[in-house]
């Protein structure tokens, strides 16, 4: 498919994709949503809308829908063609707006393609509305994250929702865990001084954490202050961990 498309053969590079579908063998379905993919990366190019939106529907009756539709807009993207990948993704929301990737991708998009950090926002509390309850806590994760990595975010923001999250699961050590990552990510980037990140350390060994947990973020700390720190803030760590240990002892 790609020879003949290099020489301008469209024609005969879609007929070879359509062999290729009729030929791959049932259980093969990643084999084949590949050659829909290429197809579909073909009509973006040398075809229309109509024949885009044709070859989309055809795909979604051979595939999992979401999946072309995702193979789609990744094609849109890398091929520049944002206003395309961002009307799918509207399309994608009402499709299959009960599945959180779908939301998590387009807020992606938004903050890292897009530019488009407003937009972004105002999808999570759509978001909220309309996904279960069990998934409220990891999508809106999801969006804090993204203010911290994205070039359009505002690590500030990211942390007002990481704080509101704490004060709703306190105990919530996975939250901890990904809060820390984020802070650390800056200390990385020279975007942020290593005073907050102690700061953060500080309010989980402030709170009730089990011994087990204690460990994995003794030894966060101590990493982080062997590479980002001093002598000083190493032996700090330990004999933090080592009170913690005592205390627990008695």
């Amino acid at each position: 498919m790609r020879f003949h498309s290099d020489l301008g053969e469209f024609d005969q590079a879609r007929q070879i994709g359509e062999r290729a579908i009729k030929t791959i063998g049932l259980g093969q379905d990643a084999e084949k949503m590949n050659i829909w993919e290429v197809l579909l990366s073909l009509e973006t190019v040398h075809g229309t809308d109509e024949s885009v939106e044709d070859t989309l529907k055809r795909a979604c009756e051979w595939n999992d829908p979401q999946e072309a539709h995702s193979r789609l807009t990744s094609i849109y993207i890398r091929s520049g063609k944002l206003d395309k990948a961002e009307e799918l993704f509207q399309a994608m929301l009402k499709k299959f707006g009960q599945d959180r990737k779908v939301w998590i991708n387009y807020a992606t998009f938004l903050f890292d393609k897009a530019a488009d950090a407003e937009k972004a926002r105002q999808l999570l509390p759509r978001a909220l509305r309309t996904l279960p309850q069990l998934t409220h806590v990891e999508i809106t994760s999801k969006f804090a994250q993204l203010e911290f990595y994205s070039t359009s975010g505002v690590p500030e923001r990211g942390r007002t929702i990481f704080e509101g999250l704490l004060d709703s699961f306190p105990r919530k050590m996975d939250l901890w865990n990904v809060y820390l990552d984020m802070e650390i990510s800056l200390v990385k980037n020279k975007l942020e001084d290593t005073e907050r990140v102690r700061q953060l350390f500080t309010r989980i060994f402030d709170g009730r954490i089990k011994n087990k947990q204690a460990q994995v973020f003794f030894k966060k700390w101590l990493t982080f202050e062997e590479k980002h720190g001093d002598e000083q803030g190493v032996d700090s760590v330990k004999a933090k961990a080592a009170d913690f240990v005592r205390g627990k002892a008695r």
